[in-house]
């Protein structure tokens, strides 16, 4: 997980309080408008029953109960109206909202990139150059290395008898191969192949490096 700028993380928080603002609304109304619509339905569900009981009755005595439950559904569905444009206008703007925190974010995460790239870039290359140097230093040793294995036996010849170079061999030191991999893995030497894995995608592939130490990217 990227440990934001202060500012940058400021601006996504603004963002996000936002979003909730706008859920918390959003919930409030859609309980709101649940209970008018059940409201509503169990109240024509009462005007219905009524009317039908009484079909035959034009002077029936439910006229009044009638008209007052006719009069509560149009306000429940005023209401219900009103609820459900108030849902519409919390999303347009908080959507607005929205859309201008989110382009601040951006604008001010893009100006802190810029200088957080600008502020560690050249420490970071300059260890890579530390690094290549300190692997061609080892190549160089390990050569020093080979060439005092060698100096033992040539030497030793030429303090004695160097005509027993015919009878005995120099000792045989396996070329330790830097460069060509042929279908093995490769823990010495550094290919484009390699290189490119650990630049784009952060990775050290099985083949590169010792048992265990392999990375895998992001």
């Amino acid at each position: 997980m990227t440990t934001m700028p202060a500012k940058v993380q400021a601006a996504i928080d603004a963002y996000k309080a936002a979003g909730q603002k706008l859920g918390d609304v959003d919930q409030r109304l859609d309980e709101r408008i649940a209970e008018l619509t059940a409201s509503i339905n169990a109240m024509q569900a009462e005007l219905d029953a009524l009317i039908d009981s009484t079909l035959d009755d034009l002077d029936a005595a439910t006229q009044p109960q009638e008209t007052d439950l006719r009069r509560r559904i149009v306000d429940a569905q005023l209401a219900l109206s009103a609820m459900t444009d108030r849902k519409g206008r919390a999303f347009r703007t908080v959507s607005g909202d929205q859309d201008r925190l989110a382009k601040a974010a951006v604008t001010i995460a893009k100006e802190e990139a810029r200088k957080f790239f600008d502020a560690g870039h050249d420490d970071a290359l300059s260890k890579v150059a530390e690094a290549k140097y300190a692997y061609l230093q080892a190549i160089v040793q390990y050569r020093a290395f080979r060439a005092a294995a060698g100096a033992i036996y040539y030497e030793t010849l030429r303090e004695t008898n160097p005509n027993l170079a015919r009878d005995i061999d120099a000792p045989f030191f396996a070329e330790q191969s830097f460069e060509f991999r042929g279908g093995s893995p490769q823990i010495y030497g550094v290919d484009s192949t390699e290189v490119h894995n650990a630049l784009k995608l952060g990775r050290i592939e099985a083949g590169s490096c010792a048992i265990g130490r392999e990375v895998y990217g992001d």
